[in-house]
């Protein structure tokens, strides 16, 4: 796995294992994570496979490019309609 992706890993395994706790004992808490982390991991191998992939998620954030637009004034919402650009880049 690509070193650049390891905050990523464990921000989002630490999130499946707050979300969804394990119901037991420190033994199955342990499992729990473990496997949540190994979850991610492929999850992560899955979708950003290369080098350049795991490199843009440090550029763009692990919640694609909303705020990458917002900072460089690129989102296109209207004052009208200011959830416009989400609907449009939903795909993302």
């Amino acid at each position: 796995m690509h070193a650049d992706l390891s905050p990523v890993v464990a921000a989002t395994a630490q999130w499946l294992t707050r979300s969804f706790p394990a119901s037991g004992g420190a033994l199955s808490a342990a499992l729990c994570e473990v496997q949540a982390r190994q979850a991610v991991t492929v999850a992560a191998r899955l979708r950003y496979p290369t080098a350049m992939d795991a490199a843009l998620v440090g550029v763009a954030g692990p919640g694609g490019s909303a705020r990458l637009d917002w900072v460089t004034g690129a989102d296109t919402g209207t004052a009208d309609d200011p959830g416009a650009a989400d609907e449009r880049h939903a795909w993302r």
